[in-house]
């Protein structure tokens, strides 16, 4: 009963020990009134708002063990008044997970959580299976024993279709990702690489995303590095999808050759880069090597022709214009070797000189034919020796030889920075020399020029040869005429092919 002098609720009770005489206890229950109250009116409004819902609202008074349902049990879980008799509801949770359930409230009364909260599997009165996420607080009295259990539960049966079916999408999406034979890779904006699949990781060699992110393997060749692919995924981010070479390394490395497909993904509000890499190394290799055969073959069919066209120009000669005809081909062979000027040399040995018998000069370049037409062997004497036995010289940086080298101060007389000696012989004899000079800058002469000049020689030498037969034939045939016109009478005899 409640005074409204004290504002209180008071519950007595009057009985009588002893005849004519009776007793009164009186009990303050404001508290226990109000809470009661407190707990019908949040009854009441869970009530109000669960109508016209799937949400099962329950109370389960601890000290007595009873629950209450609201009328959804039945909407929702099949249940009718009948089945409410003796209904305890753990006798419906599935086996598999009864123990996480219990382990959840228990967590909660333990205070090991702030709230009861589980998703588990309920069987519906017809037998079928349904997802269920519950959740509930405990109502305590003073002391903070649990007096009562309130909360809700609701039917997530769809909610855990749609995550199964999500599971099952990226299981797939995983499946393909990770089995296509393609490399790919899927990077954050700043270029760290969150995901690679199986292939990718074939590719460098390497067990993990983690162990690639560590190696930098990605980002280790030169112009190649972290700030150029930076640079690249922003040019996406803007321009959209693009195609780009790139060149990484190997464990080894060794340089890697790809061709990356790069497109910008937006998952779940942030910018991705997704990254297909198709390895180019053996192509590169294969191109490079067919390349360098074109430019062999190339270079051997520019040979051959420049070839051609000295052994045409020296067929020519005759010993009045030889000069002219070795000034002509010393000009075709500046098309295979770098050159400003180009001597041929004869050693005369019995004066002790070297003679310069032809030459060739770039434009702007000063000829030495006047200059040292005719030196002292003493200024060859330093490759000579290499020259008897049929060996080139190569002196690629004259500036750099010993100050007090004679051969040094005739060069960088002429001007030379860089020459190539190649000996001239005559059935094994030593006859002379072609120097290819470099004068405007200094230049790598190789063992091919060598050979080039080499074989331009040998056709320059068969030509003197010739032309020098040619000659004395043409004087010994001069010599007969005149003899043969000076005689008076001349009886010519013979036999025919009958021997008359």
């Amino acid at each position: 009963e409640y005074f409204p002098n004290v504002d209180k609720y008071i519950h007595y009770r009057v009985y009588s020990p002893i005849a004519n005489q009776f007793a009164i206890i009186a009990e303050d229950v404001t508290e226990r009134y109000l809470e009661r109250n407190a707990l019908e009116d949040t009854r009441i409004r869970l009530q109000i708002a669960a109508e016209g819902t799937n949400v099962l609202i329950w109370d389960w008074d601890l000290a007595t063990n009873e629950i209450s349902y609201s009328e959804q049990l039945e909407t929702v879980f099949g249940y009718d008044e009948k089945c409410m008799e003796n209904f305890v509801w753990v006798k419906h949770v599935h086996d598999e997970d009864i123990a996480r359930v219990m382990q959840a409230i228990n967590d909660y009364k333990d205070g090991v959580s702030d709230g009861f909260h589980a998703a588990f599997r309920y069987r519906h009165a017809d037998g079928h299976w349904l997802w269920i996420g519950s959740g509930g607080k405990f109502l305590r009295h003073e002391a903070g024993k649990p007096i009562r259990f309130q909360g809700t539960t609701l039917d997530i049966s769809h909610v855990k279709q749609i995550e199964e079916a999500l599971q099952e999408s990226e299981e797939k999406f995983k499946s393909i990702f990770d089995n296509l034979p393609t490399a790919l890779f899927l990077f954050e904006p700043n270029a760290y690489l969150l995901e690679a699949n199986a292939a990718a990781l074939k590719m460098y060699g390497v067990a993990s995303c983690k162990e690639l992110n560590e190696s930098d393997l990605l980002w280790q060749a030169e112009g190649f590095d972290l700030k150029a692919g930076l640079a690249l995924a922003e040019s996406v981010a803007k321009n959209g999808p693009r195609q780009a070479e790139w060149c990484s390394k190997d464990p080894q490395g060794n340089i890697r050759h790809t061709l990356l497909h790069i497109t910008a993904l937006n998952l779940q509000g942030k910018q991705m880069m997704l990254v297909a890499s198709v390895d180019m190394t053996e192509r590169k290799r294969i191109e490079k090597e067919k390349e360098e055969y074109r430019l062999k073959l190339s270079a051997v069919n520019k040979r051959q022709s420049v070839m051609m066209s000295v052994v045409a120009e020296f067929a020519k000669a005759t010993a009045d214009d030889l000069a002219s005809s070795i000034t002509a081909g010393l000009a075709l062979i500046t098309k295979l070797v770098k050159a400003d000027r180009i001597s041929v040399c004869k050693y005369d040995f019995d004066r002790s000189v070297v003679i310069i018998v032809g030459e060739w000069c770039a434009e702007g370049i000063d000829s030495q034919m006047d200059f040292l037409r005719e030196a002292p062997l003493g200024y060859s004497e330093e490759w000579l020796e290499k020259h008897r036995k049929g060996q080139a010289v190569i002196i690629n940086s004259v500036p750099d030889m010993s100050k007090q080298s004679l051969t040094r101060q005739v060069l960088m007389l002429q001007g030379t920075k860089s020459t190539l000696r190649v000996p001239l012989l005559r059935d094994e004899n030593l006859v002379g020399f072609i120097g290819v000079h470099s004068i405007r800058e200094q230049h790598e002469y190789t063992y091919e020029d060598v050979q080039i000049i080499s074989e331009f020689g040998n056709e320059l030498v068969n030509t003197i040869v010739q032309t020098a037969l040619d000659k004395q034939i043409q004087e010994s045939e001069e010599r007969f005429r005149k003899l043969f016109a000076n005689i008076p009478s001349v009886a010519v005899t013979g036999y025919d092919e009958y021997r008359r």
